[in-house]
């Protein structure tokens, strides 16, 4: 009786736990598209006067100025942390939080381009277009794999 248990025992110690092949190796370069994503809200965001004054992303959703519409901005960097610790502490959600953290900057970008049209070109800076390419970089990191 005693040899049946530990045979029991030495197989269940013998299978180590690994992340599943869908998730291997991914969350590396996800984690990094997060962290720039989030870094992108440092840079300047918008141009305001002709690009004399220029506002990063935290202000955007800080400022009174801005409003409601402003308080959208929040979002973006929530789901990148977000996407940070479900990589690190549920690999086998990274796929999920990652195609919406990837995709939520590209909607809010058609948002205010149906707001404002193409004069939101001349306005956005090099955060707005860090913060869309992460975006589309992690939609397309978290879209890779299982074929």
């Amino acid at each position: 009786m005693a040899d049946n248990s530990t045979a029991t025992s030495e197989r269940s110690e013998s299978t180590p736990v690994t992340d599943s092949p869908a998730t291997e190796g991914r969350s590396a370069p996800i984690i990094l598209c997060s962290i720039a994503l989030i870094g992108s809200f440092f840079l300047p965001f918008i141009k305001v006067l002709g690009g004399v004054i220029m506002i990063n992303g935290i202000t955007i959703f800080t400022a009174q100025e801005f409003g409601e519409r402003g308080k959208l901005f929040a979002i973006i960097p929530s789901m990148a942390v977000l996407t940070i610790i479900i990589c690190l502490v549920l690999p086998k959600l990274q796929r999920a939080f990652s195609v919406a953290t990837g995709v939520l900057p590209l909607i809010v970008f058609v948002y205010y381009f149906n707001q404002a049209g193409s004069e939101l070109f001349q306005v956005l800076g090099v955060g707005a277009y860090l913060c869309m390419a992460m975006g589309a970089a992690l939609f397309m990191l978290s879209c890779k794999g299982n074929q």
